[in-house]
């Protein structure tokens, strides 16, 4: 219903805001009354009550958690657990790998962009000085031993011989100088003829005799010109004393010849020093970078140059056992940090290592370096190696793995529960384990292991 005007408006505000005021002056007055009035005593008992019951509530509540947590801390402690040592077995995997020694500029195929590269050096040094060389001119003045030696017949009928030679089991070769019969067997005993023999100048194999013909006494002696199965039957043994009287004297002398056989010798001689000076000289910059540089020794990649040769010509024809030439020589190889070689091949290994095992090292002492080409070396600027070596592989029993992880909890789950001994028994018989160092339970009264394979640990035996 509408206020018909503005005066009937005002006039019922008029009326009820008298009203409200009326009612709050009341009710403060009311709440004035009820503070300064006395409270009964009993409700601050009350309070005070309630108060100390929910005290005392409270420490019961927590006291009966901690003693919840130290009881699960102590079941926790006494509860079985296990850790069992190991000492993994080794194994030797042998790895194989085609890489390229490259050098600056270098130029490679497609057929070979794919392998693995190493940086190559070439390297050089000189040796240079003078050399002793034996000479090869020789004369002998030998004196031929004589003496006597006893034949023998094995057969039945008496044997007939031309002069003929004899001859020892080192070469040395004695000649009887006249016709012989050889009596036949008798009964038991060989037929036998003393004959006096005197040795040759030169052995069979083309060697002076001289002095190496004072043969001992009861040295065999045979005919090399028989049959072998005739030389049983047919022999000869010096049991009439030694042969003696056998001399030699030797005459070295310098001959032309000697010249070049000298300049053969030098290079030779000079290729072994300047090699072993490189190696030297690798090494000490291998220490001093920090590297291990390799020098492949291969003959096809050993370049050897005489700068220098000086043969004295007027010794030509003298009497010499030794004379003495300079020369100069240059060598020259390929290095490279076998370093590089190390890591290329212990990522292909790690790569193909049972997911159980790590590599362990790398055993550089088994490398071997095989050239497969290098005949494009001077012009393309690289060549081919095959390299072996063998790592050093052994369980890993901190893997992560899945199928590491996977090995352990299922070996963690057939030795859950048993006793020492049979867990020894089991693992003793496993291929990645060489020996059970030491099983250790807790607490001290355990005779098995915990059935939560949570509680089981392993641990490696080190050194």
């Amino acid at each position: 219903m509408l206020f018909r005007s503005v005066r009937e408006l005002s006039e019922f505000f008029d009326c009820i805001l008298p009203q409200k005021n009326e009612f709050e002056s009341s009710q403060v007055e009311y709440l004035s009354q009820q503070k300064n009035r006395d409270l009964p005593k009993f409700s601050f008992r009350r309070i005070e009550q309630s108060r100390s019951q929910k005290s005392v509530r409270g420490k019961v509540f927590f006291g009966f958690l901690g003693a919840i947590a130290l009881l699960g801390g102590v079941l926790f402690w006494v509860s079985p657990k296990a850790t069992i040592i190991l000492k993994p077995r080794v194994s030797a995997v042998p790895i194989m790998q085609n890489i390229l020694v490259t050098f600056p500029e270098a130029f490679v195929g497609k057929e070979n962009k794919f392998l693995p590269t190493v940086e190559g050096i070439f390297t050089q040094t000189e040796v240079a000085g003078e050399e002793t060389i034996p000479s090869s001119g020789r004369q002998y003045d030998i004196t031929n031993a004589k003496g006597k030696i006893t034949l023998f017949n094995e057969t039945r009928k008496p044997k007939f011989f031309l002069p003929s030679r004899l001859q020892t089991t080192d070469g040395v070769i004695v000649r009887f100088k006249r016709d012989i019969t050889v009596p036949a067997r008798d009964g038991e005993q060989p037929g036998q003829l003393v004959v006096e023999v005197e040795a040759d100048v030169r052995d069979a194999k083309d060697r002076p005799i001289g002095y190496r013909g004072n043969i001992e006494a009861g040295t065999e002696l045979i005919f090399p010109a028989l049959r072998e199965e005739s030389r049983e039957l047919y022999y000869a043994r010096a049991n009439k004393g030694p042969l003696v009287g056998g001399s030699t004297l030797t005459r070295y002398l310098i001959e032309a010849g000697d010249k070049e056989k000298a300049q053969e010798l030098l290079i030779e001689t000079f290729r072994i020093r300047a090699i072993e000076k490189l190696i030297s000289e690798i090494r000490n910059r291998s220490s001093r970078e920090g590297k291990r540089y390799i020098l492949l020794e291969n003959p096809e990649l050993i370049r050897t140059e005489l700068l220098e040769y000086q043969f004295p010509d007027e010794i030509i024809g003298t009497e010499s056992q030794t004379f003495k030439v300079y020369g100069k020589l240059k060598l020259s190889g390929v290095v490279f940090d076998q370093s590089q070689v190390v890591d290329i091949l212990s990522r292909k290994l790690k790569s193909v290592l049972d997911p159980r095992q790590k590599l362990v090292e790398i055993d550089e002492q088994s490398t071997e370096y095989r050239v497969l080409e290098s005949e494009d070396l001077a012009e393309e600027g690289w060549l081919k190696l095959s390299v072996t070596m063998v790592g050093v592989g052994s369980l890993d029993l901190d893997s992560d793995s899945r199928v590491a992880v996977e090995w352990r909890e299922n070996l963690k789950k057939e030795i859950a529960g048993k006793s020492a001994e049979e867990v020894r028994s089991v693992l003793i018989n496993m291929a990645e384990i060489d020996d059970v160092r030491d099983i250790k339970a807790s607490p001290p009264w355990v005779k098995s292991l915990p059935m939560i394979c949570g509680r089981i640990r392993f641990e490696v035996k080190r050194g």
